[in-house]
């Protein structure tokens, strides 16, 4: 996932469908099974949801901002 993410910023740059593909579908979906609000604060702040990045951190589960 990790190298996904750093080949599509690459290529892309921050605001390409593939990286937001990669961060909707994997990501996320990762962050949330795994209970890890660092990485689903990582994940909308680069998706542009500054509010919802700053609301992982402190919100107990991320699963109530999907």
């Amino acid at each position: 996932m990790q190298l996904a993410v750093g080949i599509a910023r690459a290529y892309e740059g921050d605001d390409g469908p593939v990286l937001r593909y990669i961060i909707d579908e994997h990501v996320l979906p990762e962050a949330v099974s795994t209970g890890d609000r660092w990485l689903a604060s990582w994940a909308f702040w680069m998706i542009g949801d500054r509010g919802k990045s700053v609301q992982a951190l402190l919100v107990q589960t991320c699963i109530v901002l999907l």
